[in-house]
């Protein structure tokens, strides 16, 4: 089954979900049961495009959870604009999590990096004006991805509720490779879902594949980068000025 990824796209996705009698649930650990759909939606490129898409889920009376990459280089969670973005996520009960990226810390450990996701969480409740919720790992090492326990004292999205003993479906470059999640979960007797999505997949042209949309993604950063350049350097601004005559 091939799917449009917009908007619209996923909220014909979370329709067909309900057809089969599924409900929306929060990453707490418990037994998952048949029917639990865990919505995980890991932002490390767009804020804009998770907002969107936070908005979208209001308008149908369902709310999730945002894993927010904090480290980031392609936004600024305490950014003024980036803030608000993130309280436009906790809107009609949405939740925030973290998504955390073990590659920027050299001690792989998992003592220190149960620290360093701890400060990053800080980082992320002061940013977001309310609490952290779970975590998500972006491309873990091995020591997390089998990690059973709690992470930082809070739930992780690698726990054996939302992996082993749940269908995992992501999807990556806009595309569902493991198979369509609907599909799937026909096949398995409506099993629990872990459904992971990345905001800037479904915001955009349809007509746009993964890579498509990353370019475009770039393009956009690069106005962005642009414009605050010139707002911030009388002398690059009236360069700019000029070449356009």
């Amino acid at each position: 089954m091939d799917r449009c990824f917009t908007l619209a796209g996923y909220l014909k996705l979370i329709y067909e979900f309900w057809s089969l009698g599924y409900r929306c649930r929060r990453f707490v650990v418990g037994v998952p049961l048949p029917g639990d759909l865990f919505l995980r939606h890991d932002v490390d490129y767009c804020l804009r495009a998770a907002a969107a898409m936070a908005d979208a889920e209001a308008s149908i009376g369902i709310s999730s959870t945002w894993f927010v990459l904090v480290r980031s280089p392609l936004f600024n969670p305490f950014g003024a604009d980036e803030r608000e973005l993130l309280r436009r996520l906790r809107h009609d009960g949405g939740a925030i999590g973290l998504h955390f990226d073990a590659s920027y810390y050299q001690d792989q450990s998992v003592g220190a990096l149960e620290l360093a996701a701890a400060q990053e969480c800080t980082a992320l409740v002061l940013a977001s004006d309310g609490p952290v919720v779970a975590i998500s790992f972006h491309k873990p090492p091995p020591a997390l991805a089998t990690l059973e326990s709690h992470f930082a004292g809070l739930p992780h999205c690698s726990q054996p509720a939302f992996m082993r003993d749940s269908l995992y479906c992501s999807d990556t470059l806009a595309r569902f490779g493991h198979g369509d999640p609907i599909v799937l979960a026909r096949e398995r007797a409506i099993p629990p879902v872990h459904l992971l999505t990345h905001p800037i997949w479904w915001t955009g042209d349809e007509d746009d594949d993964g890579l498509s949309k990353l370019d475009r993604f770039v393009e956009q950063r690069e106005l962005i980068t642009t414009a605050a350049v010139a707002r911030s350097v009388t002398a690059f601004r009236m360069r700019l000025m000029e070449a356009a005559q």
